[in-house]
């Protein structure tokens, strides 16, 4: 369960969000966004803390999403909640941000409890065909325009000073991503890559593709599929992400009111650093071949 509240003070130049969620697994409030933007001549200055712009599907609003959850692959390499400013740029056709924060996943940390020495990101999108609010979610509604866009985003980071580890880790990442929307169909991509360096011989290399699409039977029923693959570079003791997802919309109100139901199929063993027991998936042991995880979902937005 989620409660947020968002709008404008003064003017329509500054604006605010604060949002939390009560937790799935023990009720606990946990705040997410407290932030405020002031917006001048096409730019956007945002500081507090917020999700910066990174991972498209991570970026695109948990009640706008095609399956009962996101994928797997995004939730091992998303960039959560951040402490920091971020500076946006729009025109018709194009986008662009850059953030400093204290790191990835650093919601609600002290201040002073330096999450790294050093973070940031920047994101770029273009718009192919279409308009930008067409993209909010990942449905091709029927009697939509034909619409396109690309993006991509880096993020680096150095872990801070006076940590245990003695080599300071330091992360890089990148994400390419396009979705294309039609009259009463959709097709999305995503491809991840993230290194860790410690000067260790065994550090990673990781990287992930994710495809999903769906169509519209009716106009209220809507069938989609979602695949996934990653290599975690064996960091779990499982070699390969193998996971396809495949299920049904009923839209009683599109987004405001919604029935998901699908099945996920973890085709190979799914270990602990890819699982998640929010999503539904269990971490598979080692002599175990994979699982299938069956959701439904009734999603109400107010």
């Amino acid at each position: 369960t989620w409660l947020g509240f968002s709008g404008n003070v003064v003017d329509q130049t500054w604006g605010y969000k604060v949002k939390g969620a009560f937790g799935s697994n023990d009720g606990v409030f946990d705040l997410e966004d407290a932030y405020v933007t002031k917006t001048m001549d096409g730019m956007t200055v945002k500081f507090g803390q917020f999700k910066p712009q990174y991972l498209r599907e991570e970026n695109i609003s948990t009640g706008r999403q095609q399956a009962v959850e996101r994928s797997l692959a995004n939730e091992r390499y998303n960039q959560d909640y951040v402490q920091g400013i971020e500076l946006g740029f729009a025109q018709d056709n194009f986008k662009a941000s850059v953030a400093v924060h204290d790191g990835f996943g650093s919601r609600n940390t002290a201040a002073v409890n330096q999450q790294s020495e050093f973070a940031m990101n920047a994101r770029a999108d273009l718009l192919v065909a279409g308009n930008w609010a067409q993209f909010d979610d990942y449905a091709g509604w029927r009697g939509q325009e034909y619409g396109a866009r690309v993006g991509a985003g880096v993020y680096m980071s150095k872990e801070a000073y006076g940590t245990a580890n003695p080599n300071k880790a330091e992360m890089m990442g990148f994400t390419v991503d396009t979705q294309v929307e039609g009259d009463g169909w959709n097709v999305a991509a995503a491809f991840i890559y993230q290194t860790t360096d410690t000067g260790s011989a065994a550090d990673p290399d990781e990287m992930a593709i994710v495809l999903q699409g769906g169509y519209f039977l009716t106009d209220d029923t809507e069938i989609f599929a979602r695949y996934e693959w990653g290599d975690d570079d064996g960091t779990d003791g499982f070699e390969d992400l193998n996971v396809l997802t495949a299920g049904v919309n009923y839209y009683l109100a599109k987004h405001n009111a919604k029935l998901t139901f699908d099945v996920l199929f973890g085709m190979d063993p799914i270990g602990a650093d890819n699982a998640a027991a929010n999503n539904g998936v269990q971490a598979d042991a080692a002599n175990q071949d994979g699982q299938v995880a069956v959701r439904g979902q009734f999603q109400l937005l107010f």
